[in-house]
This record gives C-alpha cells, sequence and structure tokens, in this order.
C-alpha cells in the first residue's frame, strides 16, 4: 500500500505540473509517468524481485 500512495502522490504532481509546462498535453503526461514506472520497475515502486 505505501507504493500506491506514493504514486498517487506522483502522479497528482506530474498532472499538475503537466498543465504548467504544456498545457494541452496535460492528458499524456500521466500516462507517459506510468509507462515509464512500468518499464523500469515492473514490480511495483517498493516491490521486490522475486526469483
Amino acid at each position: 500500500m505505501p507504493g500506491a500512495l506514493v504514486g498517487a502522490l506522483l502522479l497528482g504532481l506530474v498532472n499538475a505540473f503537466g498543465i504548467l509546462i504544456a498545457p494541452r498535453a496535460q492528458v499524456a503526461f500521466p500516462f507517459i509517468l506510468m509507462a515509464i514506472t512500468l518499464l523500469f520497475r515492473p514490480q511495483g515502486l517498493f516491490g521486490k524481485i522475486q526469483r
């Protein structure tokens, strides 16, 4: 659950700052963040790699 809380905060911050950076592309920023997170941390923000 701590990863979900941190993820929600990051998503909110990216959404808020996306409005300032590029208002027309604001909708794309959360999806880009999720795609990058899934590429580099598919087990989650605080998840452990299982072998």
